[in-house]
Parts: C-alpha cells; structure tokens; sequence
C-alpha cells in the first residue's frame, strides 16, 4: 500500500487529523439491519452505509495510478481506476463487491483464493514445467542438486549468479517495441486478453511510449512456463520463475 498521512523517515505514519481524513466514528448497527441496508444500497450510498472495522464511515473514490490496495475482506488487488471504499486513518479498504456485501463474499471469496494458491503452487511439481525449466539451465548446474556430490551452497550461488546475471530481466516499464526505448507514461491496468488470461495475467499494466506513442501492454504472468520464455518482470515474476 502506499503511506498515508505525513510519514517519518522510517516509512512509518506519523500524523492523522481529521481534518486530512473525514471520516467521523458511528455507532455500530446491528449485523442483521447493517445487511440490509448494505444490500438494497446503490453504489452512491455504499459509501454512506459501509464502514470499518472500527465503526469510521468509508469513504468511496478511484484508486490512483501511483497507489497498490488491496480488499481488507476478500484480499483481491484494487486497481488504479477501480472504485475502492477507504478508512485513512485505520488504513481499510474495500473493494466494490466486499463494500456490497461485507457479510455475505468473504467465505465464498477466500475460498477461491486459497484454491488459486494452491494451484499456484502445483504448477511448480508439474513435470513438463519442471522439464522446461531444467532444459534452460547451463550444462554445469544440471543435475547439481544441493544434496548431491559436488552440491551444497556453492551450487546455488551458482545458479542464483545465473538466474539474476544470465537469464532473467529486472523490468520497471516494458521497453517500447518501436524505438526499444522503457515506455516511460504509465496508462494505468488495461484489460486482459485470453492468452494474457491462459498464462495467470489477469493484471496487465499499459505503458505509453512518449517518442513513439505506442501503448505496450506488460501482463504480469504467474505460470512459470510462460515466464520461461518472457524472461523479465518484477518480484512476483522473478519468485514464480526461479521457483
């Protein structure tokens, strides 16, 4: 999430006023009457009827370009553009469904969420993926397991050298396929295409190219197969690849 309120410069907040966040403590309802008006709620009153943790009205606004957040409910991200449902100063935020239905999704939600974890972390026992990622190594790191003759910690400084050095690409913006410059104006999230969708990219971040004016598109992609050929990315990819 990005800070908010003044920070120190350890990065931790160190004001809040309310005259910087509006957002004034009520009584709680109770759960049965708090359903109901959430539920027969316009997306214009979502704000007025949804509320934190601690009782402070949530304010309702689109998420901006600079900022991550995430669903305190659901855990799903909220994109830049996306409405999203804000208590500053107990840094809460909800998504437009979660701010629907606060009682109702977070079950349902969580569920598929853990379900995706898990079939994140199959894809790493998966044979053909295992196969690729082993074909792309140097002759002399095949095999090497840690355990085995000739293994141990020298093994994997070897192939983390490799990995970081060789192989994988620390991207910040996409370079522009027109001049090969980085894309420097970032468009906000656009949306995903099918095979962006096949390979885990349900975000895909749109970067504008100020000399060239074309818009490159870098899906965040989460199948490490997929990440064995585009080679490049931030943490998320790196981690899922080196896996």
């Amino acid at each position: 999430r990005g800070a908010r309120g003044s920070s120190s410069s350890n990065g931790s907040i160190t004001s809040l006023t309310p005259m910087q966040f509006p957002c004034l403590p009520m009584a709680a309802a109770p759960v049965d009457a708090e359903d109901d008006a959430i539920n027969d709620a316009s997306p214009e009153e979502l704000a007025v009827v949804a509320r934190c943790r601690e009782g402070h009205l949530l304010q309702a606004g689109p998420v901006s370009a600079e900022s991550s957040l995430s669903c305190d409910i659901c855990g799903e991200g909220i994109r830049p553009g996306m409405e999203a449902w804000s208590c500053r100063p107990c840094d809460y935020d909800l998504c437009a469904a979660c701010a629907a239905d606060p009682h109702g999704r977070a079950t349902s939600r969580m569920e598929r969420r853990l379900a995706s974890y898990s079939a994140q972390a199959q894809m790493y026992a998966d044979e053909t993926r295992r196969a690729a990622a082993l074909a792309e190594l140097p002759e002399k790191l095949r095999g090497a397991a840690p355990d085995a003759p000739g293994g141990g910690e020298g093994t994997v400084q070897e192939l983390l050298k490799w990995f970081k050095g060789d192989f994988f690409r620390w991207t910040n913006k996409p370079v522009c396929p027109g001049c090969g410059q980085p894309a420097s104006e970032s468009r906000g999230m656009a949306e995903p295409q099918e095979e962006e969708l096949r390979f885990g990219g349900s975000r895909v971040e749109a970067w504008s190219c100020v000399g060239c004016a074309i818009v490159t598109r870098f899906p965040r992609y989460k199948d490490p197969a997929r990440l064995l050929e585009t080679r490049h990315g931030r943490c998320g990819e790196w981690a899922n690849c080196f896996t």
